[in-house]
């Protein structure tokens, strides 16, 4: 299994958001199968059910997606990763290379805590490492 990468986080943002695997996919410009399996994916790395898909009968081609209470609990997670990610594209004003290592290696953390590999002792030690 591939590990997760920003595109999945976006791809479950947009589901979110749009409350449809195929509108997601539209805004996104990509096929709704390719962002399912982009869900699929995240949700096998996470190791819960993010969303809850239903499709109406006859409306196959509508849809409708909502979080789960782990996808509830998943989603600042996501928005802060992405965040952190998009800030790190951000062309430097006056930020040094060891500003944008740093940026790097707290990118990783977060979606390592994501993946939910480190234990809850470990993530404590992490956030008030961050903190100070």
């Amino acid at each position: 299994m591939p590990d997760p990468s920003i595109k999945h986080l976006r791809a479950f943002l947009a589901v979110v958001d749009e409350r449809s695997v195929p509108r997601a996919a539209e805004r996104l410009g990509t096929l709704p199968n390719t962002l399912a399996t982009r869900i699929r994916v995240l949700e096998q790395a996470v190791g819960q059910k993010l969303l809850e898909r239903h499709m109406p009968p006859g409306r196959k081609e509508v849809g409708c997606a909502k979080p789960t209470e782990a996808g509830l609990a998943f989603l600042p997670k996501a928005i802060e990763a992405v965040r952190v990610w998009d800030t790190l594209l951000d062309p430097p004003s006056d930020i040094h290379e060891t500003d944008h290592i740093l940026a790097a290696s707290l990118l990783e953390i977060a979606l390592t805590v994501l993946r939910q590999d480190l234990s809850e002792d470990r993530r404590q030690e992490i956030y008030a490492l961050l903190e100070s």
